[in-house]
């Protein structure tokens, strides 16, 4: 079996890699620091922590084909936050493979609060308990914002594909 590091032991983090990568590869979470603050604002700084959570799990004793650091962020675009999820790949030759979800719009609510410096997990939390809206579509798209699991899958599978095909990716 391959072996891959993972730049957190955040179990949700984990079932996510391991639903994509859990039958191929053998994954050894690491806990590492991601070089930036708890609650990134910006794209660039959501990549950077991605990129320092792979390079940060890689055992340089160990055989591996690749690391992977996830990261979560926010991105202020029009007056609102939107979340966006990074995963980083790190080859054993020190390529970096990048993939990015879609952005998805956090409530004017929750976008308020955080521009008041509350945490964004705290107050996603809080909305989801206090909403009154009650359509389906819109507590699935709340939930997604608390667990993430689609935003990360999506980023990973990204950065797979250009892992994957990069002859077509990769400039050189």
């Amino acid at each position: 079996m391959r072996n891959i590091f993972l730049g957190t032991t955040n179990q949700e983090k984990l079932d996510i890699v391991k639903s994509l990568f859990g039958e191929i590869y053998n994954i050894t979470p690491v806990n590492v620091d991601s070089g930036i603050t708890d609650q990134p604002l910006d794209e660039d700084t959501t990549i950077r922590g991605a990129i320092n959570r792979a390079k940060r799990a890689i055992k340089l004793d160990q055989v591996y084909e690749f690391s992977v650091g996830l990261e979560g962020g926010l991105v202020k675009i029009n007056g609102l936050f939107y979340l966006v999820c990074v995963a980083a790949l790190i080859d054993q030759f020190g390529n970096v493979y990048l993939g990015i979800s879609n952005k998805l719009p956090l409530p004017k609510e929750v976008s308020n609060e955080i521009e008041n410096g509350k945490q964004f997990g705290e107050a996603i939390r809080e909305f989801m308990k206090n909403t009154k809206e009650t359509a389906p579509l819109f507590i699935e798209h709340i939930q997604e914002l608390i667990d993430r699991r689609k935003s990360f899958s999506e980023a990973l599978n990204n950065a797979l594909l250009t892992y994957k095909f990069k002859k077509e990716f990769v400039s050189n």
